[in-house]
């Protein structure tokens, strides 16, 4: 996913077309979209909500995540890495730790938190 996002997030942005219809070209594409979304943390049922509801939320997020306030800063080499790799990092905790993990005692531990307790004090250093 993250090479598909890194390939296509420049066809679908122009910086001749308006924020909702690049926000709309991202939303059609399933593969950009679920990096976006598990990068941005959305729940997966924010796909119930009306499409203009939906790109007003990524666009919310994009801001207050990567401080992103047009959507064509996306294709900067320097936004594309900073995604995937938020990605990556959620997909990581997402998939949750194995008994030869590193720290794998400390990740139990801070589970006593919750889960979203101990996301959130992982995700404070992207």
């Amino acid at each position: 996913l993250s090479l598909n996002f890194q390939s296509e997030i420049g066809r679908l942005v122009s910086s001749g077309s308006s924020d909702q219809a690049n926000m709309f070209r991202i939303l059609g594409s399933v593969p950009v979209r679920t990096v976006l979304e598990q990068a941005l943390n959305l729940p997966t049922d924010i796909r119930s909500l009306d499409l203009e509801r939906q790109s007003e939320i990524f666009q919310e997020r994009l801001q207050s995540t990567f401080r992103i306030s047009d959507v064509t800063e996306l294709t900067s080499d320097e936004n594309i890495g900073r995604v995937i790799e938020r990605f990556t990092a959620i997909a990581s905790l997402s998939d949750g730790p194995s008994a030869s993990t590193p720290g794998a005692t400390a990740l139990t531990l801070l589970s006593g938190i919750g889960a979203v307790g101990s996301q959130n004090l992982f995700l404070s250093s992207f």
